[in-house]
């Protein structure tokens, strides 16, 4: 038997790496690109965890306050910065990619509320 993966938790999250650095490329605004270093931070952390620790692989470990940061980062940046991004469609395309990991790991890990 089989088993067949829905999502690909590492593979999102290397998506949002890179989407990432693409986003501190189109700003240049300081405070922007603050927040989204730290959520790149984040993720890079949680993608070191599960590459360096057998018992992680494939499913990076999560604590709630490093998703609550993402979150918020993720917040903060549609409400605060949404216009200094250029094309703004970048920030918006990052978002939904965002809200969408959040949820498959809420899902996934059911113990946690984000």
């Amino acid at each position: 038997m089989q088993i067949v993966k829905l999502f690909d938790e590492v593979a999102i999250l290397h998506d949002l790496s890179v989407k990432t650095v693409e986003l501190i490329h189109a700003t240049s605004v300081i405070y922007a690109i603050k927040k989204l270093v730290s959520a790149h931070d984040i993720i890079s952390l949680n993608l070191l965890i599960e590459k360096n620790f057998k018992e992680y692989e494939g499913s990076p470990p999560w604590d709630l306050a490093a998703l609550k940061d993402l979150n918020h980062i993720r917040i903060e940046l549609i409400l605060y910065h949404r216009i200094d991004f250029s094309p703004m469609s970048l920030i918006d395309h990052y978002d939904n990619k965002m809200v969408s990991f959040l949820r498959l790991v809420q899902l996934k890990h059911s113990n946690l509320a984000i």
